[in-house]
């Protein structure tokens, strides 16, 4: 059974750079400008973990060449036109290219003897979007989890996640009333509650609420001043995290193990992609915290999901180099070092000027105007550069002193 990656020892693909990781198991944030193949790179690794799982005859090289020896032959047996010819010639060359890829290629990784268990090894693209499905009825509880039991990583788990809420519910109903087993009952509930607080989390509302329709037997998210909506009416960034965690836990109840054991590892191109500034900061900690023994290998643009977590591994493509734990970083040094990005954007910067302006010539007549400038950036500071920050300090400071002296 794939656990995790130990050591990363390849090639940068459509370049000769190579990259050393040493991963020991760590979860890995994969930086870098746009053009520098973050996603070739973690693609690459993807398809080579994916080739030895399938097949392990895929990573032995002495069988490799065995078999490149047989084809040799078959084809000095044939003709050109013979129906098999393609065929054997089709599979030399791949046979070839996998020698070539495994000798280039040194990935080690940690594994267990369980074949009881399947390997997680899952690839969630930029373009994810949930694929939740809404049942026309419950299915049956015992039917839908013999149909999905150790269900394989191509598959996706999202699909039938509300069907199996559905079949829970129904279950849950039957505990109270037919088999008056109220520890049943109780497991169900608690499960339900474990599910809405990972909604909450993820969703920036401890009011959320997951609620359930008896009418048309259908479940809403439900949060304050809002119309309750769907599963299937999820803005993209929403849609985009919930195809990772609905995926993910269907995994652990089909695969009959819990978020804390299921081991594995999962690709995730631009984590960050469609994702308000708060939920960048959490994202993969949230991920890491709720599947900590699940190795995340993923790729951003963005300076708050480096700065998230402490004990992974950072690793810039651009500069091929591995970096220092940043956590304790601004995001302003991170924007401007790690990624090569002036922190503050050009409307910030117009504002800057236009209170620096205020400043030099400040009146009773543009205080309030200054003061309305202030406060419309108060909001996003904790993200600006430090001298950003200490700018709008000095400002405010003197903001306060001159409407003391003019009050006087």
């Amino acid at each position: 059974m794939l656990c995790s990656i130990s050591k990363i020892n390849i090639p940068i693909p459509y370049s000769r750079k190579r990259v050393k990781i040493e991963l020991d198991g760590r979860s890995l944030i994969i930086t870098g400008g746009n053009g520098c193949g973050k996603t070739s790179f973690i693609t690459a690794i993807y398809n080579y973990l994916k080739q030895g799982m399938d097949d392990p005859q895929n990573n032995d090289i002495e069988y490799l060449t065995n078999q490149i020896r047989s084809f040799e032959n078959h084809l000095k047996k044939i003709d050109r036109d013979d129906g098999n010819y393609d065929y054997y010639q089709r599979r030399l060359e791949e046979s070839i290219s996998r020698i070539e890829e495994i000798t280039s290629f040194n990935i080690e990784v940690n594994s267990i003897n369980n074949n009881e268990i399947r390997s997680l090894l899952r690839f969630h693209s930029a373009t994810r979007q949930a694929a939740i499905s809404s049942p026309n009825q419950a299915p049956k509880y015992s039917a839908l989890v013999e149909e999905n039991k150790h269900f394989a990583n191509e598959k996706d788990g999202s699909q039938f996640f509300e069907s199996y809420l559905l079949s829970l519910k129904k279950n849950q109903s039957y505990a109270i009333a037919f088999d008056k087993d109220e520890n049943e009952a109780k497991r169900i509930s608690e499960w339900f509650d474990k599910i809405q607080t990972d909604l909450q989390s993820l969703f920036e509302d401890p009011n959320l609420t997951l609620e359930f329709d008896t009418k048309d037997e259908k479940f809403y998210l439900h949060q304050d001043g809002k119309d309750k909506y769907t599963f299937q009416t999820l803005s993209a960034g929403y849609s985009s995290i919930l195809s990772i965690y609905t995926d993910l836990i269907m995994r652990v109840e089909m695969w009959g193990v819990s978020p804390d054991n299921i081991q594995g590892i999962i690709f995730i191109d631009e984590i960050d992609a469609h994702l308000h500034v708060s939920l960048q900061k959490q994202i993969l900690r949230f991920f890491i915290k709720s599947f900590p023994k699940v190795q995340f290998i993923v790729t951003t643009h963005s300076p708050f999901v480096v700065t998230s977590v402490t004990d992974s591994v950072i690793y810039d493509l651009t500069a091929n180099e591995q970096i220092i734990d940043v956590s304790s970083y601004s995001y302003g040094v991170v924007m401007e070092e790690l990624f090569g990005v002036q922190p503050d954007s050009h409307v910030l910067t117009d504002k800057l000027n236009y209170i620096e302006k205020l400043i030099q010539n400040l009146t009773p007549e543009n205080i309030r105007e200054l003061e309305k400038v202030i406060l419309s950036l108060a909001y996003e500071k904790e993200n600006m550069s430090d001298d950003t920050q200490a700018f709008l300090d000095a400002a405010q400071l003197k903001l306060i002193k001159t409407k003391k002296n003019i009050s006087k």
